[in-house]
């Protein structure tokens, strides 16, 4: 590669420094460089940080490079632009290169049209270390591109009643009689200058000349009107594409001229031109993409798709209502979320299955016209191998869910069979003992106070048996329910403490029905979690527990008056306790949400999916 003269001498001039000069001014003609190009160049390493930054981003955010060095990206981006991207910085890390176009709304920079590049950097071990990102702003051109078919007729009005020369000619001569005086300002050449000779014909750009000059001939003799497009060379040398509009007319001594309007249609052709690219690059990137875009008119009949799902053909699809290839029981909500999009104009997810059984996560996206919804743009994402492997999780966390239960009441029935039933044994040993040696040293206090210590601490051991055996397996759970199993665990509870005022409230609604087992152990264990932490960590006085049922929701809310979230402790403990209760809760479908109050003290609230035929 020649580098241009300039760098030359650049080059020409470190030569004669000494290394540490040489390297600082190549860094500032580097960064020079760098800050002068168009787009936002970035480096962000493996954690999500910025390392260096050039000069747009000064323009676009505010901050310096300085600023912004070592910031995360959800911090300079924003988090709605930051979750937008997320997906895609993921991949570069994983050591793939990206690039994408779409709408991003940055913080502070507001909401761009962008083309990104995200280029993976390996280290030495192959292991990436970051990624140069490259962020185009596209935003006026894509503005231009979406606005470019509706102003189209609108542009083609004000160019034919501003940029216009008139002309009139012979026909049988093709001799210019009339050209008007815009033609100066148009293509820089005098009127009187088109009167002579094969003028037009000359100026005519090479590459259009023949096809010019042959279609003017055939249409002149045969037509009445006609028009064409072609490029002539203007007086300073620009190429200057130009609508010529052809009239016939017959003249009162029998002869014919032509008459003509010549438009500039350059800025036109410029941006048809852009637009063509801009479609070329679009339908590459719709090929490309494994999602399945497709477009539906108002009554769901596919117009356009970029590629079929497996097991469909295109000539199969066109043309058909896009609920056909889907199965029976998603076809119905289907089209009423269509129909909810055609009404309200806004965007709206779907997910269903197809004929195929093959899981799709479908977005819908109204296409306004003139105010109207004329048309729905439908993206959807196979999501067939992920519902695969959430079910394959789902079903070992039940599987090892299940099997702690089973070791729980195991261990809880030896403790209350076996160890339980030995203490007793041994307190009924020691009672003997103790009536014998009454009768043999009557006057022997010392050993029996001995032997009431022995048999006191027998009996406490036994009742923390009883209480462990209890908190491992509550049969009481099992046999009655969630409501009367929560009554007992607080009432233990209360009982095993010598904390005054603590005070227990309970709230149930009358109608709540027993649910599915699972369901209720998970629902014990979660409740039972948060009871334990607002008595042990967070010294609470107060604790309400309600559980409600509303419509197809089981909801449980547990509130304390502690002193909140230690969020330290979490952190050193690792979280194990909050994981092991989100955990559950998705193993049962249901929402759990843990927040500290304004007033203090923490609230639970785990909210159960739930349908009348799920009830026992």
């Amino acid at each position: 590669m020649t580098l241009p003269d300039s760098t030359t001498v650049i080059h020409d001039a470190i030569g004669g420094m000494n290394s540490k000069e040489a390297f600082r001014l190549q860094e500032e003609q580097l960064w020079l460089v760098i800050d002068a190009l168009p787009p936002l160049i970035s480096f962000i390493d493996s954690e999500q940080r910025y390392q260096f930054t050039n000069k747009r981003y000064e323009e676009w955010f505010g901050l310096s490079r300085e600023q912004m060095r070592g910031k995360h990206m959800r911090e300079i981006l924003g988090q709605e632009a930051y979750e937008n991207v997320l997906p895609r910085v993921e991949q570069a890390l994983r050591g793939t290169k990206v690039s994408f176009t779409c709408w991003v709304d940055y913080k502070g920079a507001g909401k761009r049209y962008v083309e990104v590049n995200y280029l993976p950097q390996l280290d030495e071990r192959g292991e990436t270390r970051g990624f140069l990102a490259f962020i185009l702003d596209s935003t006026e051109r894509k503005r231009d591109e979406e606005e470019l078919q509706e102003s189209k007729e609108r542009f083609q009005r004000l160019v034919e009643t501003t940029n216009v020369i008139g002309w009139e000619a012979d026909l049988e001569t093709w001799a210019f009689t009339y050209v008007s005086p815009q033609v100066t300002r148009l293509l820089g050449y005098q009127p009187s200058e088109w009167y002579e000779g094969d003028f037009w014909i000359e100026h005519l750009h090479p590459e259009d000349r023949e096809y010019a000059v042959k279609l003017c001939a055939e249409s002149s003799k045969s037509l009445t009107e006609y028009e064409f497009e072609y490029r002539m060379i203007a007086a300073d040398g620009r190429t200057v594409w130009l609508r010529d509009l052809v009239s016939v007319v017959d003249l009162a001594n029998g002869k014919k001229e032509l008459r003509g309007y010549l438009i500039d249609v350059t800025d036109r052709k410029k941006v048809e031109e852009s637009l063509r690219h801009s479609e070329e690059q679009l339908q590459n990137l719709l090929e490309n993409i494994p999602d399945h875009v497709f477009t539906i008119d108002s009554l769901g009949i596919i117009r356009y798709i970029n590629h079929t799902a497996p097991g469909f053909r295109k000539d199969e699809v066109l043309g058909k209502h896009f609920s056909t290839f889907l199965e029976p029981e998603s076809r119905d909500l289907a089209c009423r979320c269509l129909q909810n999009v055609l009404q309200s104009g806004t965007p709206s997810d779907f997910e269903g299955t197809d004929v195929n059984s093959r899981s799709y996560r479908i977005r819908y996206v109204p296409v306004n016209r003139s105010g109207e919804v004329g048309s729905v743009l439908m993206v959807a994402t196979d999501v067939t191998e992920q519902k695969r492997s959430e079910k394959s999780r789902r079903n070992l966390i039940e599987r090892l869910e299940s099997a702690r239960e089973v070791e729980r009441r195991t261990l809880a029935r030896e403790l209350h069979d076996e160890a339980s039933q030995d203490l007793s044994a041994a307190g009924l040993y020691l009672t003997q003992v103790s009536k014998k040696i009454a009768l043999l040293l009557p006057e022997e206090e010392s050993i029996k106070d001995v032997l009431k210590k022995a048999d006191e601490l027998i009996q406490l051991t036994h009742e923390s048996l009883r209480r462990t055996a209890h908190a491992l397996h509550p049969s009481i759970l099992e046999h009655y329910g969630l409501v009367i199993a929560l009554q007992g665990f607080t009432q233990e509870l209360s009982k095993s403490t010598d904390r005054s005022g603590l005070i227990f409230e309970m709230e149930t609604a009358p109608d709540l029905p027993r649910l599915d087992r699972m369901v209720e152990t998970a629902a014990y264990r979660i409740t039972q979690e948060a009871i334990t932490n607002a008595f042990k960590h967070a010294q609470a006085r107060h604790i309400s527990i309600n559980l409600g049922l509303h419509e197809n929701m089981v909801s449980i809310v547990v509130e304390d008056d502690g002193r909140g979230i230690d969020h330290g402790a979490v952190e050193e403990s690792r979280g194990i306790g909050l994981a092991a209760m989100y955990e559950r809760a998705d193993l049962i479908g249901a929402k759990l949400d843990i927040s500290t109050k304004v007033s203090g003290g923490t609230r639970l609230a785990l909210d159960i999916p739930f349908a009348r035929n799920q009830a026992i």
